[in-house]
Order: structure tokens, then sequence, then C-alpha cells
């Protein structure tokens, strides 16, 4: 309900209580038993004015609180209640039997309402204010119960992004969910920095085992290597241009040039004589078509003109295609059998 319908149904309560009590004073036309009803309103802090009209409309009893100026209208006014700025007043039929032998005019003024009224706006300011008082109190304890363990953990988080350090921990604050948040986030971190640790140890370890098989292949290789430079005859390879792709130094000692010289610079036929050169691109031209030759007899043309010679033994390498790359090539010495012929 509003306050302004609980003032008019205590209105229309007080009149028609009033006019059921003054309706024997009105069928007997006793005005002093009129006022001396209407006098209870003495009691009613809320009744300004009310007037007991007859029959015939005139005015037969009157209550005026004191202290007010205003007084009866000398005729009912029209039936119904009217709200003002500070007062209610309503006019209504007395009936007897359902017919009417008076009216009544009653007017109450509103205080009453407006004090209820600004009593509710306290009591809410109140409540609002305690509301709001209580949410301040409850979100700091909740600051600190609940976002704070909520943002030291973003805290930690933050930082181990950032420096990669899974040293760092959360503080288990409380035995709730947020403790065991924070502990199941420290596992975490455990189990990450055990991972982390058993990778850096492995790691250490492969790289220790590739540093030791690197210096063993190297050692091999420079083994190999140096069993391919010097053993007792030449080794080499060329392409199917006849340039030299690889040789050893034996074979450079024979020739007395630079490697530098010779690969991909020289040919076969740079180091035959002119009347060679014929027989080579036959011997070559076998090589590449059958895949080897063997014991080919030829004289290496030396720097310093002189003339070596020496038995030829070659396979070819292919690609996929069966198209030839390479030769591999042994080549040796045969001055001490042409001088035992």
């Amino acid at each position: 309900k509003t306050f302004r319908s609980t003032a008019l149904e205590s209105l229309v309560r007080n009149a028609t209580l009033l006019g059921g009590n003054c309706t024997a004073a009105l069928t007997f036309n006793n005005a002093e038993d009129a006022m001396e009803i209407l006098a209870i309103l003495k009691e009613d802090r809320r009744a300004v004015l009310a007037c007991i009209y007859n029959r015939q409309g005139k005015l037969f009893a009157t209550y005026v609180r004191p202290g007010v100026t205003e007084s009866c209208p000398p005729e009912p006014p029209e039936e119904g209640w009217r709200f003002s700025r500070n007062s209610v007043d309503l006019s209504k039929p007395i009936l007897l039997a359902r017919k009417p032998v008076g009216a009544i005019y009653l007017v109450h003024d509103l205080d009453e309402m407006y004090a209820n009224l600004v009593r509710y706006l306290w009591t809410v300011a109140s409540m609002l204010l305690a509301s709001i008082i209580v949410s301040l109190v409850l979100a700091a304890w909740l600051q600190r119960m609940i976002s704070g363990p909520i943002l030291e953990l973003t805290a930690a988080s933050k930082k181990i992004s950032e420096t990669k350090d899974y040293s760092v921990r959360a503080v288990k604050r409380s035995r709730d969910e947020l403790g065991q948040l924070a502990e199941a986030f420290n596992d975490m971190l455990d189990q990450i920095q055990s991972r982390n640790k058993a990778l850096r140890e492995a790691r250490d370890e492969l790289e220790q085992r590739v540093i030791e098989r690197t210096a063993a292949l190297q050692e091999a290789l420079g083994k190999v290597r140096d069993l391919y430079d010097n053993v007792p005859c030449g080794y080499n390879s060329v392409d199917k241009d006849g340039v030299f792709v690889e040789i050893n130094d034996t074979g450079l000692s024979w020739f007395g040039y630079m490697r530098e010289e010779v690969v991909g610079k020289k040919k076969v036929t740079d180091f035959l004589p002119p009347a060679q050169h014929a027989m080579f691109q036959e011997v070559f031209e076998r090589l590449k078509q059958t895949g080897e030759i063997h014991d080919v007899e030829v004289d290496i043309l030396r720097r310093d003109g002189s003339l070596m010679p020496v038995i030829v033994n070659a396979t070819a390498v292919r690609d996929a295609g069966g198209n030839f790359i390479r030769s591999r090539t042994t080549v040796f010495d045969n001055t001490d059998r042409k001088k035992a012929q």
C-alpha cells in the first residue's frame, strides 16, 4: 500500500465510525450528543475538522482542532474525497437502515503521513548505509581472503612467464580451496622444475656425447683422409666433362700441381700428351657406357714436362636415373714395369 491509500483508508474508517455513532443523535435531533461524540477526536492527532449535517443539509455538530482557523462549510461538500498539499478530506452520507439521515465531512492533516514517509526514508537510508558499510567490510575481507591469494597466484604466474624461473612458489595462506589451489600450483611447478632439470641433464649428457662422437668422427675422418691422400697410388674423380672434382695428395705430387690449381679447373687431357687424347676420349666414353675400365696404360704429362707411365682403373658413379655423375679412379705408377720391359 502507498502512504496516500493508507491515509485515505484511515479517514474513511473514522468517518464511517463517527457517522454510525451519530445516527441516534441525528434521529432524535440531539446536537449535544453529536458534539460529545465528535469530542473524542481530541485524541486523534490527525483530525483537523469534523462536521455533522442533518437530513436537511444544515450544520448539526462540529469539531475544530484547537489552533485551527478553518471552519465547517454551511452545507456538506460534494460526496467524495480530495487530497490537498497538507490534508485530505472526505464527505459522505450517514445512513440508517440504508437511508440517509445526515452527512459527515471529515478533514485529516497529512503530518503523520509525512512523518511516516520521513521515518521510512530514514529507515531505507539507514539500511542502505548499513548495507554499504557491510559491503565494504565484506569486500575488504574478500579482498584479503580471496582476491589476495588469487592476485598472488597471478603475480607468480606472470613472473614465471617473464623470467622462466620455475623456482618461484605461491604462498599457501589457508587450508580452504584457495590454499589447495596454491598447493596444486606449487606441485605443478615442482614437476616442471624436475622435468626441466632432467631435460637439462639429458641435454648436457647428449651434448657431451655429441662432442665425444664428433671428435671420434673427426679423428676417423682424419685417418681416412690421411689414408686417401697418402696411399702410394693416385685417387681422383672427374665429372662427365673430364674435369677433376677430387684428387689425393699422391696424384697431385705426381702432377706437380697444387689442389686449387687442379680441382674444378683442369681436365684429364691437360695431363696427357696430345697423342693420347683420342685414346682417352674413347676410354672415357666406354667408362660412361659400361661403368668401368681396367688396366688402361697412359703417360702423365707432369708440370716439369716429363712423362710418367701409369695404369688407370675406374668405375662410374650414377644418379637414380642412371646418368653418369663422376668417376672413381685409381692410378698406379707403372715406371718400374716399363723399365723391366
